[in-house]
């Protein structure tokens, strides 16, 4: 299912699709100028799989969903080809890629739609092009800028790990005999860097940076404590994870869990010359280190969600594979099968805790807008009750004026919807349309526009109220 805003880049693609090659370049146009988001953005070219998978696919979640698995599982195959290369140890890869394919700090990506497509394309082409820039040295060339900037603009959390971590890989992985050569490379690929973002920023970008910077960050809190904590709580750390595991007997976890298991130990057994040495270990724990913080800094004053964990998530997973390489042979295949096999179990955990309940909340919704047919334009339509977030999932729907007022334009065919989850009269006799992020008084023509839909636990269906359930003073919930 979409999720939130998903609906809103749902509702876009679609209605380009359907006008033909001329809005969906205008579509194209706006996201790479900002003009679609009303911030400053680096993060454009990264939504343009989806953006080309749109035409084919429509509304359908299932191929967005597909792609986007696709390219976790081609990170976690870059990341094992990097490890590799900086470290001579394909054992410590191998076991870099498996614990990256079921971390369950990538989930809140892997199970979102189109809003975070762009974070999983940061770490892919991060990695990419690190590889191959690692590979030839980081010598310069037009074919080297040329890679670079198609890389740039996948997202801000990789900007300054493109910038930094080459001096990071070099004082880790380097020849010291060479530095003075690597610092003329380095400063060449910094200021290729430096004139692509200014290019972007000053031709081609139609939003002002400060004050986009100042309306996105706010009040900024720097502490690391919000995204340890936000990490360990995904990896579910007892006291800081958001949802309970059902300890119910279910054969499908350990169906999921052996055969993962099974790989590892296959793979690690295949994989296991030359051996690990606790040098290359120790470097590779600090290069994830440096390279995981580096990821943080561009989210660091924002509110601290799950999906910004899917960038550093690359790196937690190299440092993780890392640290258990340092461990004699038996001792560290066995850890790493374990750990696999308890994350992948997790993920099912996760799913049918908390985003299959929120799917079926949505679905719910959608069914109750289709029986509820015919709508108008203008119409207003409130879900009362359903939880705002079960646990890592966000409420798919309903969470947020703008993805109800998607949802409903896309559904119904109509325009000038508006939603929300609460309708009630205030002292004034007005009423007024509640929305988690806003509210809305509404005028009496509005009145014969509302209709209402309460959520009924026991039967996990929306069903249609009457206005005689809006009061003074109470909600309809």
């Amino acid at each position: 299912m979409p999720v939130l805003d998903d609906w809103t880049y749902l509702q876009q693609f679609s209605e380009a699709r359907a006008a033909g090659p001329g809005p969906f370049l205008d579509c194209l146009r706006r996201l790479i100028d900002n003009t679609d988001t009303g911030q400053f953005r680096l993060n454009w070219a990264g939504f343009l799989p989806a953006l080309a998978l749109a035409f084919p696919a429509g509304t359908s979640a299932w191929p967005y969903t597909l792609l986007f698995w696709v390219l976790h599982l081609a990170t976690a195959l870059a990341l094992n080809r990097l490890v590799a290369t900086l470290t001579g140890h394909p054992e410590t890869a191998f076991a870099a890629g498996a614990i990256y394919v079921v971390f369950p700090a990538c989930n809140d990506a892997l199970f979102r739609s189109f809003s975070t497509i762009y974070y999983l394309a940061q770490p892919l082409g991060l990695l990419w092009w690190l590889h191959g820039a690692w590979r030839d040295r980081f010598r310069w060339s037009l074919a080297a800028a040329g890679r670079l900037s198609l890389v740039a603009f996948l997202g801000e959390q990789i900007i300054p790990v493109l910038a930094l971590l080459p001096g990071i890989t070099w004082l880790l992985f380097g020849r010291r005999q060479e530095g003075g050569q690597f610092l003329r490379r380095w400063a060449a690929h910094l200021a290729t860097l430096a004139a692509l973002a200014g290019f972007y920023a000053l031709v081609i970008n139609m939003r002002p940076i400060l004050a986009s910077a100042r309306g996105r960050y706010g009040a900024v809190d720097w502490h690391p404590w919000r995204f340890v904590s936000r990490m360990l709580g995904a990896l579910h750390v007892p006291g800081l994870a958001e949802w309970e595991i059902s300890w119910t007997f279910d054969a499908t976890p350990g169906l999921l869990a052996a055969p993962a298991a099974a790989a590892v130990l296959w793979g690690l057994r295949r994989y296991s010359r030359p051996s690990p040495d606790a040098a290359s270990s120790l470097k590779l724990i600090a290069w994830a280190a440096a390279a995981t913080a580096l990821a943080w800094l561009p989210v660091a004053g924002l509110a601290m969600e799950y999906r910004y964990l899917y960038v550093p998530s690359t790196f937690v997973a190299a440092g993780l594979a890392a640290t258990l390489t340092t461990l004699p042979a038996p001792q560290r295949r066995a850890l790493v099968a374990l750990a696999v096999a308890a994350t992948a179990a997790l993920g099912w955990f996760e799913m049918q805790a908390c985003w299959i309940p929120q799917s079926r909340l949505a679905r719910a919704a959608l069914q109750s807008v289709d029986q509820a047919a015919p709508w108008r334009d203008g119409d207003i339509a409130v879900f009362a009750g359903g939880p705002f977030g079960i646990g890592s999932a966000p409420n798919f729907i309903t969470g947020s004026s703008w993805s109800l007022k998607s949802m409903l334009e896309l559904r119904t065919g109509r325009k000038n919807m508006r939603g929300g989850r609460d309708v009630w009269i205030d002292e004034r006799g007005d009423w007024i349309l509640s929305r988690p992020d806003s509210s809305e008084r509404l005028v009496p023509p509005d009145h014969q526009r509302l209709r209402i839909f309460a959520y009924d636990p026991a039967t996990g269906r929306y069903h249609p109220q009457p206005l005689s359930g809006v009061r003074h003073g109470h909600s309809t919930r």
